[in-house]
Parts: structure tokens; sequence; C-alpha cells
């Protein structure tokens, strides 16, 4: 037993060293995504930095643990909201290419939602990329079939568009 308690003595501190980094990371993203309303530059530079500090899962060793699900959805949530807010502030300013990447990164963190997938293919159809367009709109279609669900409007709008093209 006396091999054991030291062990777990000292994973308890990083444990709450890594929730607290968390915390200060969903806090930070938040502040962005307020911020980020605005629709300015500083605010947009905000919405970046706090966007760059996103890594991916949080708590990644912790990913079978039922505690860390809650933390970890809400990083990725507000990960999302900043990326929404930057593809809207880059179409707004006419970087349709920016916006682009950033919805092709949104639609990465969130592999189960294919309108993601429908916003980057629709813009890489403005940037004139009908080709990447088509991946993107296979993966939405293959996306329903694993998910069991039909087609929706956008994707056969899309593939309409994509065969007019």
């Amino acid at each position: 037993m006396a091999h054991v308690l030291p062990p777990l003595h000292l994973a308890r501190p990083r444990l709450t060293d890594r929730l607290a980094a968390e915390r200060v990371n969903i806090v930070e993203a938040a502040r962005a995504v307020t911020l980020g309303q605005r629709g300015d530059a500083p605010a947009a530079a905000a919405a970046r930095a706090a966007l760059s500090r996103y890594r991916g899962p949080a708590l990644p060793d912790d990913l079978r643990e039922e505690w860390a699900v809650i933390p970890r959805e809400a990083a990725l949530r507000r990960a999302l909201s900043i990326l929404d807010l930057l593809i809207s502030e880059a179409e707004r300013g006419g970087d349709i290419a920016e916006a682009a990447e950033l919805a092709e990164r949104a639609a990465s963190l969130d592999r189960t939602d294919d309108m993601r997938l429908l916003r980057a293919a629709r813009l890489q159809l403005r940037c004139a990329r009908p080709g990447r367009a088509r991946e993107l709109g296979a993966r939405a279609r293959r996306l329903g079939t694993e998910l069991r669900v039909r087609p929706s409007h956008e994707l056969l709008a899309l593939d309409a568009e994509l065969n007019g093209a």
C-alpha cells in the first residue's frame, strides 16, 4: 500500500493543474467569443489568440473518464464558436479562401456535423475549387450514410450546383 499512495498523491496535483489550465482556456475562449461578436480587428485578433491555444480535445490523458466529458465538450464548443466567428468575419471581409480554410478546420473538429462540411464545400466552390468542394460534399454524404439519415436539402443543392459546374 505504501508503494501506491505516493504516486496517487502526486497524480492529484497534476490533475488539478490540468483542470485549472483547461478552465483558464475556456474562460479566455468565452471572452474571445464575446469580443469577436463586436466584429472589429482587435476582437478578431483576440479570437485568433484564444483559438491558437486550442490543441485538440481537453484533458487528452483522461479520454475514458466520465468526469472529463463536460470540460472537453465545453472546450470544443468554444473553439467551434470562435471558428464560426472568424469564418463570418473572413466572409464579411471578402477573404473567402481564409473562410474556407477555417470552415474546414471547424469540420475536422466536429466530425459529426455535416452542415460544417457543406459550409466548407460551398466556400471552396466560391474559391473556384470544385474538386475540393466535391471531396467535402462526398464526406458529408458518407457521414449521412453512416448516421443513416437522408441527404439534406443543402447537400442535394450542393450536388446539383457541382454537377452544373
